[in-house]
């Protein structure tokens, strides 16, 4: 396993209050932010959702104006898939 550098997590809002402290140094094998934030929230059970907002087309036809659709709001800043499959 790689070796992990430690991170110092500032906590806010509903964080700080599942967690119940404002901060923490922890190391994690995470390579992304979002592969760290499954790795807390499943250690500290945050409930927030990692995402905001999940396309799915009806139809395989779709798929082309699901992900222009996904892509514009993920430009607008939000935290969006499409399930293209």
């Amino acid at each position: 396993m790689p070796a992990t550098l430690p991170l110092q997590l500032q906590y806010f809002a509903v964080f700080r209050e599942q967690r119940g402290l404002a901060a923490e140094t922890v190391r994690e094998p995470a390579a992304t932010p979002a592969e760290l934030y499954a790795l807390l929230r499943a250690r500290h059970g945050f409930t927030l959702a990692p995402e905001q907002v999940r396309v799915i087309p009806i139809t395989d036809g779709q798929n082309e104006y699901a992900a222009q659709l996904a892509a514009q709001l993920r430009a607008q800043g939000v935290r969006v898939s499409a399930d293209l499959n």
